[in-house]
């Protein structure tokens, strides 16, 4: 019984999600980055960055007319969006948003101030 409440503990604080998510990391004195990626049919890429509730984010993929994401409790199919910050991480999914096979390269974009 233990075991389960530590699961469901782990699984409803968000870092479950955090641990398969690639940590986004921002160059030293920098607000902004980029992370390339390659999208792929029925899969989706994890994102997770260190930030600081009230800050503002805006987020946008570049490169592909085929790439969405999504942002927990934000919304998803966003392509470019900018919103004001509620917790002390973040985590971004992004997907190919057509049912063709295969890869598509991309880039997305953080900007957190």
């Amino acid at each position: 019984m233990r075991f389960i409440l530590a699961a469901a503990i782990f699984a409803a604080s968000g870092l479950a999600a955090q641990a398969e998510c690639t940590q986004v990391q921002f160059p030293s004195g920098a607000y902004s980055t980029t992370v390339a990626d390659t999208a792929w049919h029925a899969t989706s890429n994890c994102f997770v960055l260190d930030v600081q509730a009230g800050q503002t984010a805006r987020i946008w993929v570049m490169d592909s007319d085929d790439v969405v994401f999504d942002v927990p409790g934000l919304g998803d199919g966003y392509r470019d969006v900018t919103f004001s910050l509620g917790s002390n991480y973040l985590d971004v999914y992004t997907m190919r948003e057509s049912n063709v096979e295969g890869g598509v390269p991309y880039r997305i974009a953080f900007d957190i101030r």
